[in-house]
């Protein structure tokens, strides 16, 4: 006699292994991408750590936010990597005073690795209360899991 439990067993015990099989190998291994959103959300957060550390007038801190090929291009300054940006800063930070400083985005471009960020901004660098203006096109690459800036260059 033919016995359709053991069958039946057999069946619904291949059917598990074909689906846990079907469902490995259908598994995405990548990270989910992140909304524009989030991704937005992660260029602010390191934008304002950004401005705090340039408010500290600490180097070091500031080029924690660049690129090891970074480019700055102001004026008629064209610095290119971050050792020669380092030995900008230090004695500009020497003498500098920033009385405030205040950056905003005024509109960002962005994707999972890379961004264009255009910024405005606005500084008091003098006891006379001089405020200056300016905008920036930042461009942001993700490096290691954070956003570091790969070129500055000023617009105005």
């Amino acid at each position: 006699m033919f016995n359709y439990k053991k069958l039946i067993v057999k069946k619904g015990s291949l059917f598990l292994w074909v689906l846990l099989i079907l469902g490995i190998c259908s598994c995405n291994t990548q990270t989910p991408k992140k909304s524009e959103k989030e991704l937005t959300i992660e260029i602010e957060q390191t934008l304002q750590s950004y401005v705090k550390a340039i408010k500290t007038l600490d180097a070091d801190a500031v080029l924690e936010f660049w690129t090891e090929d970074c480019r700055v291009i102001e004026g008629n300054i064209d610095i290119e990597g971050k050792n020669k940006l380092r030995a900008l800063l230090i004695p500009a930070y020497k003498t500098l005073t920033i009385f405030e400083l205040d950056v905003t985005t005024k509109k960002l471009y962005i994707s999972e690795h890379l961004a264009i960020h255009i910024t405005e901004h606005s500084e008091i660098l003098d006891e006379n209360g001089k405020r200056t203006r300016g905008e920036k096109l930042l461009v942001w690459r993700k490096e290691h899991g954070k956003w570091k800036i790969c070129m500055d260059y000023s617009i105005q």
